[in-house]
């Protein structure tokens, strides 16, 4: 019997678990039902594929799957629901919001890296949680965000270069350094959500940390000055043989 990735139980079959909770998909489709998805440059093939459906794998047993939706996953989508974001953003300001629950809306940041590390799909490949993936595992299992240094989370709202519009997209999670940190960053609900995984402090950003009463500030970014979107800009762009 397969395994559950984590509670670590054997169950008769595995729920076709998303990555990143369906929800967030929601403004990338259009009115036939299907979304863009771009896939890496490649001869022969086009740069992109309609997709219905976000990117999922068997991962977790029921009990788990229903642990990530009602701990994690509803509190976020009520929380992010009652901050909207300015849209245009007309300057550079930065925007201090604030959330209800601190715990469950770092734990669905968490969550997400957790199930990015752990899924075997070549689009989450970047992913290499090594000795944070039983730490983070823990923390899930508890519900516990851990101290406030501990995987703090952080983000910029992604903007149009021009309109200064929200710009909607999920991007794959990559591995940022900067000096001796670690993090990794992925797009999802129009921000570009950052989780430290290095243990050394980093003073200058930990202004920008989530923090326990519940306020993060977040500016805007331009999205053509985020290498996600810069790459995918250039799968559009590269010609197929």
């Amino acid at each position: 019997m397969p395994k559950c990735r984590l509670c670590g139980k054997h169950a008769p079959s595995l729920r076709n678990s998303h990555i990143v909770p369906e929800f967030l998909y929601r403004d990338l489709y259009n009115d036939k039902g299907h979304m863009m998805a771009i896939r890496p440059p490649e001869p022969r093939h086009r740069p992109w594929r309609a997709l219905q459906k976000g990117v999922r794998e068997r991962l977790f047993c029921e009990s788990c799957e229903q642990h990530f939706n009602e701990h994690f996953e509803k509190p976020f989508l009520r929380q992010w629901a009652k901050t909207p974001l300015p849209d245009p953003w007309h300057d550079d300001r930065e925007v201090r919001i604030q959330v209800d629950d601190y715990a469950s809306f770092k734990l669905f940041h968490l969550s997400v890296l957790f199930r990015a590390g752990v899924s075997s799909l070549p689009h989450y490949q970047e992913v290499a949680l090594g000795p944070h993936e039983p730490v983070l595992r823990q923390l899930l299992i508890d519900r516990d965000p851990g101290g406030e240094l501990d995987y703090p989370v952080c983000g910029q709202a992604v903007v149009h270069h021009r309109t200064r519009r929200l710009v909607q997209a999920i991007t794959r999670p990559e591995l940022r350094k900067a000096a001796v940190h670690r993090y990794y960053a992925m797009a999802y609900g129009a921000v570009e959500w950052w989780v430290q995984v290095s243990s050394h402090r980093h003073r200058r950003f930990e202004r920008l940390f989530l923090r326990p009463d519940g306020t993060i500030p977040l500016s805007p970014v331009p999205w053509n000055e985020i290498p996600a979107f810069q790459l995918a800009a250039k799968a559009l762009r590269t010609p197929r043989s």
